[in-house]
């Protein structure tokens, strides 16, 4: 679709010909992942983290996302194999479109003002996760 209004783009981790959907939610903390067990509209939700470390994330992929995004990871990571395993779609090490922030710092690791820009950015907003891609992953704008 050319109206289709690109977000970012990062590593896919599954490749899926069909699209998914959800509204954000950032999981900064242990007690933002315990809130969203507990909500229980995790369905409906692309989990935003800042890494693909499953021992965080864990406990919501077995109850099925619409998504995940990380901040920086891989594909090869734990939380990417399991998203795999489980048939999340995911998309890792986001480099968002519009980007008003440098992703890395001069060390050349991600740096805290990106990860709080992106987290900032996308945290609340319905996306669409286009995974269609066997290597890179498009966050694409609901609206």
């Amino acid at each position: 679709m050319s109206e289709d209004r690109v977000i970012g783009t990062g590593l896919n981790v599954i490749c899926a010909a069909e699209r998914s959907e959800g509204v954000v939610r950032y999981l900064k903390k242990p007690s933002d992942v315990i809130n969203l067990v507990r909500d229980g509209d995790i369905g409906n939700t692309v989990v935003l983290a800042r890494a693909g470390t499953v021992t965080f994330v864990g406990p919501v992929l077995s109850r099925k996302p619409a998504g995940i995004i990380t901040i920086e990871g891989a594909p090869q990571s734990h939380l990417g194999i399991l998203a795999r395993e489980f048939g999340v779609r995911a998309v890792m090490s986001i480099e968002l479109a519009d980007s008003a922030v440098e992703r890395k710092g001069p060390d050349g690791v991600t740096s805290e003002a990106y990860v709080d820009y992106a987290a900032g950015e996308l945290d609340g907003k319905r996306v669409v996760l286009d995974c269609s891609d066997a290597d890179r992953g498009v966050i694409l704008a609901a609206d």
